[in-house]
């Protein structure tokens, strides 16, 4: 605000907020590390030093201060440490395993140094904030900005002049997990409710109870991305995903929890993060814009497909074609749709976005058409229309006889016959042709009633022409029978129901080992195998491509 009061606390030197941050990183760590005995691990090394930090063991009462010690009286609040210490241990050991992770398109992640300090960085957070605790996916938000402190940061040397020491300072590599963490912590103050698990405690009221289940606020944050905000600047592919039957939280959770890092690689992610954090604000909710923005920039490859092809594109979010020459980078063009909604969310800015798409990355306006599912030909589409018997019957005259190819100008009369007997059409033309033939007796031995005076709708069987008995015993089976089909396919339901189950539960999971992406390959087959299983492309159930085939043998 240009013209409001300036504010009278006083500057702080960013040296010295940095500084203060450093230290209290050093000396969390040196609590945290520490064991009840006062020892620390032998690779321990204090933040800003270059040597392991060495134990200050005091005596101690190896009765009662030991992990097998009975006792509880140890500490103030009566709980023996050690406890807290092994379940610190096996918190390390969970974090590590997901640091090993981190990137493995990247070699600098693969570094032992850079491991370890990953996970004291982590490892910090999550006692720190035990409500939130260590979830996973963290890894992949603190990895992006450890690697960009760490290549920014100098290695202070022996012979600094006076002008550099301050830089030095600032940008020492010594340093880095301090300051990432202190970054970490930053992104994490505005980000850490979409890691939130359970339901926060809340004081004792007096007055009325409030019964509302409670919401986790990252699906709040996934329903509101689709069913709302979608919603209004693009209704044709918020009903695409809402008929296809997509929920939010599939794509949602990871693409809101990790910032887009598994959408974009490193260096873009690291770009959309700059236009990211320079509009962080409590008010603002540019992040799921950006949500919405990605979900139109897709749209053409979305509205035209089924299910299993929706989350396929929504979980290996498509590469950005190339840009037309002087055309903005298609990270700063995506932020600058993101705002663009974010000011004004209706129809017409989704079109606009659209339309720059096409212009800037060559994406098409037009939608293709969906695929027509194949499905079973029906017993009456089989059945002909008339049978030699029935056209050789007496009474049947030629003009009676259809052939089973009817062409256009016959199905329209019929149907103007049909049209003309439910208006009483018909009946109407018949009185007057009677009140001819009293008038007119001498014509009236001409006359030749015309085909439609005794015709009605049962008389132009153009799919079925069964005799009556056998249209009985066809459409009108016993109810023994309709009960045992109903609890087949009960059965069939619920059968598919467990293997839906089982897909889902594997492409929620996230990972990136050579195990994981064939399960995730199998279960995406099993999930086009239920498709195929529902629209009744399939007559007998085969269970292994049903289950994938290491599922099926477990089972």
């Amino acid at each position: 605000e240009p013209l409001a009061r300036p504010p009278d606390d006083v500057p702080i030197v960013p040296i010295d907020l940095l500084r203060e941050s450093r230290k209290q990183f050093s000396e969390l760590l040196l609590e945290k590390m520490r064991a009840p005995d006062g020892s620390y691990d032998e690779s321990f090394v204090v933040p800003g030093l270059t040597m392991p930090r060495r134990s200050n063991r005091a005596p101690l009462n190896l009765e009662t201060n030991n992990p097998l010690s009975l006792h509880d009286e140890v500490r103030a609040d009566g709980d023996n440490p050690w406890k807290e210490w092994f379940a610190a241990v096996e918190l390390r050991k969970t974090i590590q395993q997901d640091v090993e992770r981190t990137f493995p398109d990247m070699g600098y992640f693969r570094g032992e140094e850079v491991q370890h300090q990953l996970t004291n960085v982590l490892f910090l957070y999550s006692v720190m904030y035990p409500d939130i605790g260590y979830r996973q996916g963290m890894h992949e938000l603190l990895a992006p900005l450890f690697y960009a402190i760490d290549f920014d940061s100098v290695q202070e040397g022996h012979e600094i002049s006076e002008t550099d020491s301050l830089f030095t300072e600032l940008c020492s590599r010594k340093w880095v997990a301090a300051d990432s963490w202190a970054l970490f912590s930053a992104v994490m103050r505005k980000i850490s409710l979409w890691y939130e698990w359970r339901e926060p405690t809340s004081p004792p009221t007096h007055g009325p109870v409030n019964l509302k289940p409670y919401v986790p606020p990252i699906v709040d944050a996934c329903n509101r991305i689709q069913g709302t905000l979608l919603k209004s600047v693009d209704p044709a592919l918020h009903e695409a995903m809402q008929n296809a039957g997509v929920e939010p939280q599939m794509y949602g959770l990871r693409w809101l929890r990790l910032l887009f890092t598994r959408e974009f690689p490193m260096d873009e992610a690291m770009m959309l993060w700059d236009g990211l954090f320079a509009s962080f604000s409590p008010t603002s909710d540019l992040v799921l814009w950006l949500c919405v923005a990605m979900l139109i920039r897709i749209r053409t490859k979305l509205i035209p497909s089924d299910y299993s092809t929706q989350l396929t594109y929504l979980l290996r979010y498509p590469a950005c074609p190339p840009p037309e020459a002087g055309a903005p980078h298609h990270i700063v063009l995506l932020i600058r749709h993101a705002t663009a909604l974010e000011i004004s969310p209706h129809p017409a800015t989704g079109a606009a976005l659209m339309i720059e798409n096409r212009n800037f990355l060559n994406i098409p306006l037009e939608v293709s058409d969906p695929p027509i599912p194949r499905r079973r030909p029906r017993q009456q589409e089989k059945a002909h229309l008339i049978t030699p018997s029935e056209s050789s019957a007496p009474g049947t005259s030629g003009s009676q006889m259809f052939s089973p190819q009817l062409s256009f100008t016959e199905l329209f009369a019929r149907g103007l016959l049909d049209r003309g007997e439910s208006l009483g059409i018909n009946k109407t033309v018949m009185n007057a042709v009677s009140e001819l033939k009293r008038n007119l007796p001498d014509l009236a031995s001409t006359l030749v009633r015309p085909p439609f005076a005794t015709s009605s709708f049962s008389a132009y069987p153009l799919l079925d022409d069964k005799s009556p008995e056998e249209r009985y015993v066809r459409n009108h089976r016993s109810d023994l029978e309709s009960a045992r089909d109903l609890a087949e396919l009960r059965q069939q339901n619920r059968h598919l129901g467990e293997a839906a189950g089982w897909v889902l539960d594997v492409l929620v999971q996230e990972g990136s080992s050579g195990t994981y992406q064939a399960q995730r390959k199998q279960a995406l087959e099993s999930l086009s195998y239920i498709r195929d299983v529902l629209r009744g492309q399939v007559e007998e159930v085969d269970e292994q491509r049903l289950w994938g085939e290491v599922e099926f043998k477990k089972r």
